[in-house]
């Protein structure tokens, strides 16, 4: 969502902080932005590295 505040354009997002289910609404500016996407990018590229199943009961782990 993009909002004006005082004559700046801010891009706002929901998000949930870690530990909490209540989402917050988050605003960066535009000289921010570019450093945002390349860190939700990076996020992006850890997530798709990391195994589909980490430990727990499942196919191709012990009995539980």
């Amino acid at each position: 969502m993009v909002v004006k505040e005082s004559g700046a354009t801010m891009y706002c997002y929901t998000d949930k902080d870690v530990g909490t289910l209540i989402p917050t609404t988050k605003c960066i500016s535009q000289a921010e932005l570019p450093g945002y996407l390349e860190l939700q990018e990076e996020r992006q590229a850890s997530l798709r590295e990391q195994p589909a199943h980490s430990g727990g009961c499942g196919p191709g782990s012990a009995p539980c």
